[in-house]
């Protein structure tokens, strides 16, 4: 851009060559140096950090052009440099003042206005400068972040950008930013009818299909909304947030086949993330929390995570989590599995392994995990827990014991503390050792005097010791906690242990 003056605005970082003061012409004769080597040699020294110098420069500008508004202009980059706000302003307003037509001078001097809080005569400048370059859209976005820190009103921003859209013509990122104001507004009319704008401009862009439909969807025009989804469909079939927007339409209207279909659609696009999936997996979940019949499209989801991403731990687990949910235990104990093949420093993998293979009553199974996942977990209590559990059940008493004398020395939650104690009075009663039985189960009663397991296995501890009495008063116990079952009625009724 050229100066009033005809001189060169450098701009900001421009590194210039320096020049000598003192010139001598073709027959050797010293000449004055004139106004534009001073401001080149400011301009230099600007470049090069070295702005007390450039300001003497400039300063000997001013004694030879005092209305020229570039200098000014320079003379405030510098005092901003040498973090002097007064002086930076001062000059500032000078230039602006001089050649208010100018973009740069003006930008600058909004910016040292807003800088010290005055953003009503920085709106006022940029206001000014806008009027006459509706063009520019650096002068529209530093005028529209100014209206926002000043809280003007929502049609300042609106009829800025519409100048701006009717003087530069059509953009798309102009035309976005008026239909996220109508949106804001509730101005539906006027967003649809750009929107309809873009699509003529872009008419492969499916994606401005898919918002105008949601658009249409916030209003509850639906046939409107189907109008555009089906044209963004003939344009991109697979697209995840087209098949994602049409299953939840159809979800809402419990169309489960036709909502599972746009669903597997938009899981095996394979153009979006897992990132995204994942996240919009939590939104899956929060409707399972409000309403169990979306559980079938946690299996649905799963199955396309099993199938499009079949080595990723992360797709593996919430697999894995849908499976449960769905009492797909075999499925989920699958995922869990391969989980701890491919990323064994999942602790969440281990404990669902090991909990589905428990359900699933594959005891010696459950020992083989556990027995894996203490190598990389020995200090949890919970995997000894589980492992004394399944050697029970299989009549390992021995090894159930290891793993409960084990399990206790890292038991700081009297909860699991507790429950090892109750295993491992099970696996002294199943090996006869019956005082050590009574002592372990007086040891887990003293944590929690109210489980009724702990009072009934007691009572058949006491029973073995020809305790009948002692016997039938903690089975009473035990009933009357809650224990409800066949077997402790027949024991309280005949005054008999019956094996479980």
């Amino acid at each position: 851009m050229i100066f009033a003056s005809g001189s060169i605005l450098f701009s900001e970082g421009c590194q210039l060559l320096y020049k000598k003061k003192v010139h001598s012409d073709a027959s050797g004769n010293i000449k004055q140096v004139n106004f534009d080597d001073y401001f080149i040699d400011a301009c230099t020294q600007f470049g090069n950090a070295n702005y007390t110098l450039s300001i003497k420069n400039l300063e000997k500008c001013v004694s030879l052009k005092p209305d020229e508004a570039s200098v000014y202009y320079q003379l405030s980059k510098n005092y901003n440099e040498l973090s002097n706000p007064n002086l930076s302003l001062q000059n500032a307003m000078k230039a602006y003042n001089l050649a208010p037509d100018n973009t740069y001078y003006s930008l600058w001097y909004g910016e040292k206005l807003s800088e010290i809080g005055n953003l009503n005569e920085a709106v006022k400048v940029l206001s000014q400068t806008f009027s006459t370059n509706t063009k520019n859209e650096q002068v529209l976005k530093a005028l529209d972040a100014l209206y926002v820190r000043n809280t003007n009103p929502i049609q300042d921003r609106i009829d800025i950008w519409l100048k701006y859209k009717l003087s530069a013509g059509y953009k798309l990122n102009s035309t976005l930013k008026l239909i996220e104001f109508y949106i804001q507004i509730k101005d539906f009319a006027s967003a649809h009818l750009l929107y309809d704008e873009i699509k003529k401009a872009s008419p492969l862009k499916y994606k401005y299909y898919i918002d105008d439909a949601n658009l249409y969807l916030q209003e509850n025009n639906e046939k409107r909304a189907f109008e555009n989804f089906e044209k963004a469909r003939a344009l991109n079939p697979d697209n995840f947030n087209l098949n994602y927007s049409l299953f939840k339409l159809k979800a809402d209207k419990k169309a489960t086949i036709e909502a599972n279909t746009y669903l597997n659609n938009a899981f095996s696009d394979p153009l979006t993330s897992l990132d995204i999936k994942l996240d919009v997996c939590k939104q899956i979940n929060q409707k399972i929390n409000a309403d169990t019949s979306y559980l079938v499209y946690a299996n649905a989801i799963a199955l396309c995570l099993v199938k499009n991403y079949p080595d990723n731990p992360k797709s593996l687990s919430v697999a894995a989590k849908y499976f449960e949910q769905n009492k797909q235990l075999m499925d989920a104990l699958v995922c869990y599995t391969k989980i701890n093949e491919i990323s064994p420093g999942m602790y969440d993998a281990w404990l669902g392994a090991i909990k589905m293979s428990s359900e699933l009553k594959q005891h010696s199974n459950t020992i083989d995990i556990s027995n894996k996942a203490l190598e990389y977990y020995p200090n949890v209590a919970l995997i000894y827990l589980e492992a004394a559990k399944a050697c029970n059940a299989v009549k390992e008493y021995s090894k159930a014991i290891e793993f409960e004398k084990s399990g206790l020395s890292f038991a700081f939650d009297p909860s699991v503390k507790g429950q090892l104690l109750l295993e491992q009075g099970i696996s002294y009663f199943k090996l006869k050792q019956f005082k050590d039985a009574e002592t372990t189960f007086q040891e887990a009663l003293s944590l929690n005097d109210k489980d009724p397991n702990v009072l009934d296995h007691l009572g058949n501890v006491f029973y073995a010791l020809n305790s009948l009495d002692k016997a039938i008063e903690y089975w009473k116990k035990a009933k009357a906690l809650g224990l409800d079952s066949t077997t402790i009625d027949k024991k309280i009724n005949n005054g008999k242990y019956i094996e479980q």
